[in-house]
């Protein structure tokens, strides 16, 4: 799944509106530091606007069924655009898939990344990336030295995917829901007993997918509540990180009453502009990033 409703996901809209792509590929990184204030133009650049549209909340991005017939899709765009290759002839595409490009990225490849990447996680960490989907994001942290990696997501076509590309990289993978996820990490009674905790959670879209998820608001609200605090419940004690990059749902996680306790959850970036240790900064994808890290309560 994206796990979660959404696996990693991307507001892609059906041909009855527009469009809203996720990158095909990771950008290359410009060598010139972003000021306050200079953005670019992206594929997801409408994806914030879109966000504010009541017409959102009508779309099936919440939906698991969505997910995996989007995820089979693209598998299936992808094997034929091989086919076509070999045989010269035609593909057939619907209009929510990118043909030929069965890889892709939530809101900002690795290239835009890594700077908050190295600023905020270790390469030793253990990281979860819940509702992963297809993202590219994946295998390049991998690649580039990330390798304590799990991923899941709830459309069983996003983690078949990652089986069959992952080669000889130890990346674990699990069909889940990231709004229960005790069947995979069992509740402690324990603080100390860390052995189903992970040092960071990267979350790229799901929860904004969750958020989604339900026929009314209360039920939309209380599934975003549930991962959430399952997202929490999952990471180690003292110490760990969660990071959310969002096109919708920043300001719920912001806002919404007792979600985080201030005695036990320090935010390290508040979705205002950042700047890293080396010069980056976070106007450099189109999406708000929010991280904070577990403390020891108070």
């Amino acid at each position: 799944m994206l796990q979660l409703l959404l696996s990693s996901f991307l507001l892609i809209v059906p041909a009855t509106s527009w469009t809203v792509l996720p990158s095909s590929t990771a950008r290359a990184r410009t060598t010139t530091r972003r000021k306050r204030g200079e953005k670019y133009s992206s594929p997801c650049s409408p994806l914030l606007s879109l966000a504010s549209s009541s017409s959102l909340t009508a779309k099936p991005f919440g939906r698991q069924d969505y997910w995996e017939s989007f995820y089979q899709e693209r598998r299936r765009v992808d094997n034929n655009v091989g086919n076509s290759i070999t045989n010269n002839t035609p593909i057939e595409t619907n209009d929510d898939v990118n043909a030929g490009s069965t890889s892709f990225t939530w809101y900002a490849g690795f290239d835009d990344l890594e700077p908050f990447l190295r600023q905020f996680i270790k390469p030793r960490d253990r990281i979860l990336i819940p509702g992963a989907g297809m993202d590219s994001l994946v295998l390049d942290m991998y690649d580039a030295g990330y390798q304590n990696l799990t991923v899941l997501d709830y459309a069983p076509s996003s983690m078949a995917y990652f089986e069959r590309l992952r080669e000889h990289r130890m990346i674990r993978t699990h069909v889940a829901d990231v709004r229960d996820l005790r069947g995979l990490f069992p509740e402690s009674s324990s603080p100390s007993s860390s052995f189903h905790y992970f040092d960071v959670i990267l979350d790229k879209g799901t929860l904004d997918a969750v958020s989604l998820a339900g026929d009314s608001m209360h039920e939309k609200r209380s599934n975003f509540i549930q991962a959430t605090r399952e997202l929490q419940r999952v990471v180690k004690p003292a110490g760990g990180i969660v990071w959310s990059l969002s096109g919708i749902c920043a300001d719920k996680l912001l806002s919404t009453k007792d979600l985080w306790d201030d005695q036990e959850w320090e935010i390290l970036c508040d979705g205002s502009f950042y700047t890293t240790a080396d010069g980056y900064t976070s106007n450099n994808f189109d999406s708000t990033l929010l991280v904070w890290r577990k403390q020891t309560k108070k």
